[in-house]
């Protein structure tokens, strides 16, 4: 009976640790701080079409799926500057109103959860961040995946044609996989 205690201990124990340092969709701390480097980076090396931005002083919209206690890691970008616009970073919830958004991160990984964010910005100009191996299959422009140890990116060059995005060849070369209609 003892050794069972011991047992439920051990592992309620080992479980508290690693729920401390998890977070949603099973993203650690660490590796959302690296997925938030990589949005302000997409915001340095991406191109909007003129008219996405109201005048020279808009900013650059961050939207996130999921909530600021989930993310709150990423509010380290607000107020940093990309191309010479503020950044603004928002948690939305719902799929209806996305039109403000430049860069949308889509936190789920489930498909039926995904589609109807990336549906909602299909005649949009906004940039679709992901993390499942489905993403780019089901229209999202940039899909974050891990290799090894690493977090790499992938990049559909179709759809953000689709969505008149001009990603940056710097960016573009340093992508894991370049999906194009030449490919």
């Amino acid at each position: 009976m003892m050794n069972i205690f011991r047992q439920s201990l051990i592992i309620f124990a080992l479980c508290s640790g690693l729920w401390a340092s998890v977070s949603c969709a099973g993203v650690t701390t660490a590796e959302m701080k690296i997925k938030i480097v990589f949005l302000f980076n997409f915001a340095k090396f991406v191109e909007w079409p003129d008219s996405r931005f109201t005048n020279d002083n808009s900013p650059v919209n961050i939207c996130l799926t999921g909530n600021d206690s989930e993310f709150g890691i990423a509010r380290q970008l607000d107020g940093k500057m990309a191309k010479g616009r503020i950044i603004s970073l928002e948690f939305v919830d719902s799929k209806t109103d996305l039109a403000h958004c430049h860069i949308l991160f889509i936190i789920q990984v489930k498909k039926e959860e995904i589609i109807p964010y990336v549906s909602a910005t299909q005649e949009q100009s906004i940039l679709t961040v992901g993390q499942s191996p489905y993403f780019s299959d089901v229209g999202g422009v940039i899909n974050l995946v891990n290799v090894g140890s690493k977090i790499r990116f992938e990049v559909n060059l179709i759809e953000a044609n689709k969505k008149s995005l001009n990603i940056s060849s710097k960016l573009l070369r340093l992508a894991r996989n370049v999906r194009s209609e030449g490919r």
